[in-house]
């Protein structure tokens, strides 16, 4: 039985040694443990979780007269920064 010794590009070794491909929104990742370090344009990166997720600005549907967010798109919620968030899926 033959033995993985090197992932894809785009992929890195998984706690079980095996071969994990990266998010498509990551644009950079950690090749340790798959967590994006940079986003492609229109993402922001989430320290803690290690994913891109879509920019405040992509997912704020209305802002008022000083351009600041005021209302989320659906899936999102607003913070105490006025930034949209993305609701826990396990919510």
């Amino acid at each position: 039985m033959g033995v993985c010794v090197k992932c894809a590009v785009r992929a890195y070794f998984d706690i079980d040694m095996t071969c994990v491909m990266a998010s498509d929104l990551c644009k950079t990742f950690n090749t340790f443990n798959g967590f994006c370090t940079s986003c492609y344009i229109g993402y922001a990166l989430n320290e803690t979780s290690g994913l891109c997720l879509p920019s405040d600005s992509a997912v704020c549907s209305k802002k008022d007269s000083n351009n600041v967010c005021t209302e989320c798109l659906k899936g999102y919620f607003l913070d105490e920064k006025k930034q949209c968030q993305a609701i826990d899926v396990n919510c």
